[in-house]
């Protein structure tokens, strides 16, 4: 029974089932009255009651860490503003807006960067680690790792010889300096 002119699933528009449907925008929380568990629904590492927490070895009664020093750390996660990188806006001039991650492998992933580059664009630098990438043994050495936008890459590649495991790549925005201010920044880096 759900209206021709919103059938979009099997059961219809949201706003229809929310008519028909006893209880369909309904949690589990909602039920059972139980407010209280839905802060702790977020894990905090720092948090000492937390019930992940119970995994593994506990610290020795001894051991001299006061609730203080804990209760700071786990203030500081839980106040800070996180978000999807999806939703992160274009850096502006006061701000340095940095991606750091693990790619593990730069060559299988570099086509995927270059395809999503409106998102990676958002960034000024790019930090790429466990790249497994080892420049020389590229096909057309390092320009097979250019990103569209961005300097040539700083690259540091893994410490095996085999190129497994390891390996960084940094990228700076084209948009965020010069030419001539990034070879500086190299200079420093190496």
């Amino acid at each position: 029974m759900v209206h021709k002119k919103c059938y979009k699933n099997l059961l219809g528009c949201i706003r229809c089932c929310k008519n028909m449907i006893p209880g369909f925008d309904t949690n589990s929380h909602d039920l059972t009255g139980d407010y209280d568990s839905l802060s702790t629904l977020r894990f905090n590492p720092y948090h000492r009651s937390h019930v992940i927490n119970s995994i593994g070895n506990t610290l020795d009664q001894e051991t001299d860490l006061s609730d203080d020093h804990w209760d700071g750390i786990s203030n500081l996660l839980t106040n800070g503003k996180y978000q999807e990188p999806r939703h992160v806006d274009t850096s502006t001039t006061e701000e340095l807006k940095v991606l750091s991650l693990n790619i593990r492998s730069l060559v299988k992933n570099i086509s995927i960067i270059n395809e999503d580059i409106t998102f990676y664009s958002k960034f000024d630098v790019l930090c790429f680690c466990e790249t497994n990438c080892v420049a020389e043994n590229l096909p057309n050495g390092i320009t097979d790792i250019f990103i569209d936008g961005f300097h040539e890459p700083i690259h540091q590649p893994p410490a095996r010889k085999s190129g497994k495991g390891g390996g960084l790549v940094t990228y700076i925005n084209k948009r965020a300096c010069d030419s001539q201010k990034r070879k500086k920044y190299r200079l420093r880096l190496t």
